[in-house]
């Protein structure tokens, strides 16, 4: 999968699971992502994917679903989040430059997904 944002493209190593099988299907994707608590930028998907297994440890530069808030997630800080879990759904090929301009940029991005 490609994610592409601000004159950015990534390449996406996907985990195989259900939820990311599911997104695939509904590709091409145009998302708006918004900042949130200084560690992430979700963005609510417009279907809802099928559920895989959680975990509550985040990394810097993988993308995860969250079915809280129905929402496609970029990290860009490693965390436990352990009161709650979310579902991996792959990392970028680039993860720290992706680091580097969520950090520096907008609190706003929309972001584009294809395969």
């Amino acid at each position: 999968m490609k994610l592409e944002f601000n004159g950015h493209q990534y390449q996406v190593s996907l985990t195989d699971n259900a939820t990311v099988k599911d997104i695939v299907a509904n590709l091409p994707l145009k998302l708006t992502l918004k900042r949130y608590d200084d560690h992430e930028f979700p963005g609510e998907l417009p279907f809802t994917p099928q559920k895989s297994e959680g975990t509550s440890t985040i990394k810097t530069g993988h993308l995860y679903y969250w079915d809280g808030w129905n929402s496609f997630v970029l990290n860009y800080k490693d965390m436990n989040i352990a009161l709650y879990k979310v579902i991996e759904l792959g990392v970028v090929d680039q993860p720290d430059e992706l680091t580097r301009v969520l950090t520096e940029g907008s609190d706003t991005i929309p972001v584009t997904l294809t395969n």
